[in-house]
């Protein structure tokens, strides 16, 4: 079991309190789920998150688009990209280097070009 540090000052974002509940819970999960790595950038099915979260089809696509046009996170097939992950996980050094570079090594190769397009972009 991993952990990772819940900045409560989400509940004073203005983004964040402009979502419906729906829509916290699913970002909130994104941010949150056992998938999350040191890219930030990982695979999950609509069918994983429907199950884990309980939510429909149509509200998970919808708070996706959602969270694209507002550039918090992007979504490319099956994997997710959370935007501002790196400004609130200050891993550093040689063996945190090495681990995203395997990890990204291990994306398909259309996902490392996504990746890289938008962090050229962010």
């Amino acid at each position: 079991m991993e952990a990772r540090i819940f900045y409560t000052k989400i509940w004073k974002d203005e983004f964040f309190v402009s979502l419906t509940n729906s829509e916290k819970l699913l970002f909130i999960y994104f941010l949150f789920n056992e998938r999350v790595n040191l890219l930030a950038c990982y695979e999950l099915t609509t069918r994983e998150i429907m199950f884990d979260t309980g939510l429909s089809d149509e509200t998970i696509r919808t708070a996706k688009l959602k969270f694209g046009k507002a550039k918090k996170m992007f979504f490319k097939e099956n994997y997710v990209l959370l935007k501002n992950a790196e400004k609130y996980q200050k891993y550093e050094g040689e063996k945190n280097s090495l681990a995203k570079t395997k990890l990204f090594g291990n994306l398909p190769p259309l996902i490392q070009r996504w990746y890289k397009i938008l962090g050229d972009t962010l």
